[in-house]
């Protein structure tokens, strides 16, 4: 199930990101307009990131098969069975808290609007008594999973040939949670498993009692909006119809997202309906709800839209990049990471741990991207990198920020350079590697570090933020993205000014910054391709000393070394290069210099996509199943089924 694991991941992180966005724009945003529903909805915001905590530790994979439904676990707990099996009814529980939390953002709406003499006794702390309904649901339906649709043998034996045929897993050694609502007798007849039978009931009252809640909720809410229009005032009123329409899309999607997918599952089992590995639709639709629904929010919410979505001048495009780049990133190189730990081992030597250090610092490198948020702009014979991030108004921190964004790229082509120099070391000049052995490794990558900090005293005093500059830029920058240069955290390298004569000034010091930059740039790309010369020479020379196997191994290592030179080219050599050079020759790039932010934002989640795919062990544990059943084992699923 690569394809279940990707939306967890994908839904997991993003649900980080929406609701800390969320929650953010809750404290700094509301203020008082929301008055106490600002609180309702900040716990809701904050049991979305817990929800997708314990989704993910879970990775669930669902299953029909006759009369009985199976939820079991996908994680690395999963052999962990009473663990596991308490973890995936927490799973299950906590969907209900979820549409109970919903129901409660209704119910409050409902009572500020309806019942405005009510509000008087959720004042304050007293608040929290709004939310004891959910925790009692999430009580209730963990008790419902855990007693009601335990693991037994009786359930072991009807499912597990059926799981092993898909899922090729034995489920004897997997946590997991299942209803079966009939039992065959011998003569044919069935017998209603009531326990099993009473379990889902109740699961499906808790859904049945959240839904018809906010409906009731929702069509009194509309009623005295339309009733007492006159009373309130536009302000108001407009606020009030963007909450409501925010609980409207909040419900809608649950719908179709949650109650319906969910309910299904629990209610074909009963009537013989076999979904199979379709009920992984209701897993992959939970796990994308949390990362979605924050969206409604901040969409449709007036303030929390200019928050976030800019004016038409800004760059929301390069934002989507940003984001959908650290979220990929994440995905990606946590997946080589895996790959690296459990199926490279021995066969790539001490040469793993080159790559590990490099896919750790592909995420690190994704996080301080993240945190920066760079926007780029090239005007006359200066270019400027600031930070747009909740930092940029921090002046000092922001300028620290922005520098070390900066340097990270510097380190990361010097860390690209470091793993072919070591592939090179291991093919024409292995006697180096003894100088290696180790914890003598980590030798390897001081020049990395040390081009880390060059670049970052580069920037930081050759592109320093000065007075000079920020009246240089203001209007352009106010105009292009409606910012002041003098509140905004940037570097910035201005190579020249003119005198009254129309000659150029240089400044000296930006030169030298940004002359720095370049040679690093340089002298990281020579090294690559001196080393990838040497490679591909020795390796046809030697192909008789090795085996087929290490042929092969080293072919898959040379080529993914060679997808990874000329990748970063186009991802970040090029764009940076360019973006350093241009504005000594007054090219107008303008806005275009955000082309730069955008392709670094977006490499460090297309980098470890080139391993996994180019390497074949890894090529075949991500994209490959194997499906061995035999004969017997099929016959034997079909006679249980009758």
């Amino acid at each position: 199930m690569l394809w279940l694991h990707i939306l967890q991941y994908i839904g997991f992180f993003g649900a980080q990101i929406t609701n800390l966005t969320l929650c953010y724009l809750i404290v700094h945003r509301a203020e008082k307009l929301f008055g106490q529903y600002k609180y309702v909805m900040m716990v809701f915001a904050l049991f979305d990131v817990i929800y997708s905590w314990i989704e993910v530790v879970t990775q669930p994979i669902m299953h029909t098969f006759g009369s009985m439904f199976i939820v079991f676990m996908d994680s690395p707990l999963k052999h962990h069975k009473v663990i596991g099996f308490y973890l995936t009814s927490l799973y299950c529980a906590a969907f209900a808290c979820c549409i109970s939390l919903l129901a409660a953002q209704f119910v409050y709406r409902y009572l500020v609007l309806c019942r405005p003499h009510h509000i008087e006794k959720l004042k304050g702390i007293k608040l929290v008594l709004l939310f004891i309904p959910a925790i009692l649901m999430l009580i209730a339906w963990f008790l419902f999973v855990a007693v009601g649709m335990s693991d037994d043998f009786e359930k072991q034996e009807y499912i597990k040939l059926e799981l092993y045929s898909v899922y090729s897993v034995n489920l004897t050694g997997i946590a997991f949670i299942g209803a079966k609502y009939r039992n065959e007798k011998v003569d044919g007849t069935y017998e209603w498993c009531l326990l099993d039978v009473f379990s889902a009931f109740g699961c499906s009252l808790i859904i049945f009692v959240c839904g018809l809640i906010i409906a009731i909720c929702a069509s009194k809410i509309y009623s005295k909006m339309n009733e007492s229009r006159e009373m309130f005032s536009e302000k108001t009123k407009s606020l009030n119809h963007q909450l409501f329409m925010t609980l409207v899309f909040q419900t809608l999607i649950p719908c179709f997202m949650m109650y319906a997918p969910v309910a299904s599952l629990i209610m074909f089992p009963m009537f013989w309906i076999n979904w199979g590995k379709m009920g992984n639709s209701a897993g992959a639709l939970a796990c994308l709800f949390p990362f979605i629904e924050p969206i409604i929010a901040i969409v449709l919410i007036k303030d929390f839209r200019k928050a976030v979505s800019f004016s038409s001048q800004n760059m929301l495009y390069l934002r989507l990049v940003q984001i959908f780049g650290f979220l990929g990133a994440q995905f990606s190189n946590i997946i080589l990471l895996y790959l690296l730990l459990t199926r490279a081992k021995k066969l790539f030597g001490a040469y793993r741990y080159v790559m590990l250090v490099f896919t750790i610092y592909n995420l690190i490198y994704s996080w301080i991207e993240i945190a920066t948020q760079p926007v780029m702009y090239v005007f006359g014979s200066m270019f400027i990198v600031y930070a747009d991030s909740p930092f940029k108004y921090y002046k000092p921190y922001g300028f620290w920020l922005v520098c070390v964004y900066c340097a990270s790229f510097g380190m990361c082509i010097a860390l690209l350079a470091t793993q072919i120099s070591f592939r090179y070391m291991m093919m024409c000049r292995d006697n180096f590697l003894k100088y290696l052995n180790g914890k003598k490794l980590g030798f390897l990558f001081i020049p990395s570090c040390l081009m880390f900090i060059f670049w970052f005293l580069f920037v930081f005093f050759g592109m320093s933020d000065t007075i000079e500059k920020q009246e240089y830029i203001q209007e352009e920058l106010f105009e292009v993205y409606e910012e002041n240069s003098t509140h905004v955290s940037f570097i910035a390298a201005k190579y020249f000014k003119k005198d009254e004569n129309g000659d150029r000034i240089y400044s000296f010091i930006d030169l030298m910054g940004s002359f720095g930059c370049s040679m690093i740039i340089s002298s990281s790309f020579a090294t690559i391709v001196y080393c990838a010369k040497g490679i591909y020479a020795k390796m046809n020379s030697s192909k008789e000393l090795f085996s087929a196997k290490t042929v092969q191994l080293n072919r898959q290592l040379f080529i993914t070394l060679v997808i990874q030179t000329i990748l970063p080219c186009v991802l970040m050599y090029g764009p940076v290069g360019s973006l350093l050079l241009v504005p000594l020759f007054e090219v107008q790039w303008g806005k275009l210099a955000n082309i730069t932010g955008a392709l670094l934002a977006i490499y460090p989640s297309i980098e470890p996509l080139i391993a996994i795919w180019v390497i074949k062990d890894f090529r075949n544990a991500v994209f490959r199943r194997k499906w061995n059943v035999t004969q017997t084992a099929t016959s034997d699923r079909e006679s249980t089924m009758r």
